[in-house]
């Protein structure tokens, strides 16, 4: 009887959440600009993460066999942009959405762009590139917590809401799931930040960046001190998401496999990059 009760609370516990998450979706889609409809894709997808696998892919064995999606500074640092010529290109983090030197740079490469390619972000997000070879595409980012559901799946498909992006490297997943891509590989997509921070003498945090295109020390400016337990919960609400992820695809039937040698992402099948060949 008892272990009756206690099963009977906690599923009205789990009910009651995914009705709040229900209702904070609903409020946010009435009030938010809508996300753009779905697009056609043709070839398998190879989305390119930043991390230090990336110097050893093997881009030019690949090009014309696949679409390849490309994220933030990958433009700016690597050669192999304007020979793989993406046709997808993900910015979603903040530091894009206000001038500076650097963004200036991007903009400056997307106009010598002369293939067709997708610039997503978000839906009420326009970037200042004038070229008719980019159209810029909008991620709804009205949030659906809980865990995945059919309700959710109805949602995402129709891009009207979001399990949420932690990271770039989600909102692109999550792009390429509800546009039925098919299959889906992941490169240069380690996941191994908690390896990467670094609390200093000042109790402040910083963070070793490893990237394929070099190292850099960020002071990690939106922390404060005694807010390390916030980096925390973001790697795991980045690792949930892909969880989340991992359920979507499999709704969709969307297959999704992780080239990334010592990757973190424990979702997603693991394989080698022979089986791209």
């Amino acid at each position: 009887m008892k272990q009756r009760v206690l099963r009977l609370l906690f599923q009205a516990a789990q009910t009651s959440k995914e009705i709040i998450y229900f209702v904070r979706w609903l409020v946010s889609f009435l009030m938010t600009a809508k996300g753009h409809s779905r697009i056609r894709i043709r070839k398998k997808v190879i989305i390119v993460g930043n991390g230090p696998g990336v110097a050893y892919f093997p881009f030019a064995r690949l090009k014309g066999k696949y679409d390849f999606c490309c994220v933030n500074w990958f433009a700016l640092n690597s050669e192999d942009f304007m020979r793989i010529r993406p046709r997808y290109y993900v910015l979603i983090d903040p530091a894009f959405f206000k001038e500076s030197e650097k963004n200036s740079r991007l903009w400056e490469v997307f106009h010598t762009v002369d293939w067709p390619m997708y610039l997503i972000s978000y839906s009420n997000i326009t970037f200042p590139v004038k070229n008719k070879y980019v159209k810029q595409l909008g991620m709804n980012r009205n949030y659906y917590g809980g865990e995945f559901n059919f309700l959710k799946k109805f949602v995402f498909n129709r891009n009207t809401g979001t399990c949420g992006y932690q990271n770039v490297i989600v909102c692109a997943i999550f792009f390429f799931i509800m546009n039925r891509a098919g299959d889906v590989y992941l490169t240069g997509v380690e996941n191994d930040w908690h390896k990467e921070y670094v609390i200093g003498e000042d109790n402040r945090i910083y963070r070793e960046c490893v990237h394929f295109y070099g190292r850099e020390r960020l002071k990690m400016e939106m922390f404060q001190k005694g807010d390390f337990y916030r980096c925390i919960y973001e790697y795991y609400m980045t690792m949930y998401q892909y969880h989340i992820l991992g359920q979507y695809a499999g709704a969709n039937k969307i297959r999704i496999y992780n080239t990334t040698q010592n990757s973190y992402i424990d979702v997603f099948e693991k394989c080698g990059v022979d089986k791209l060949f």
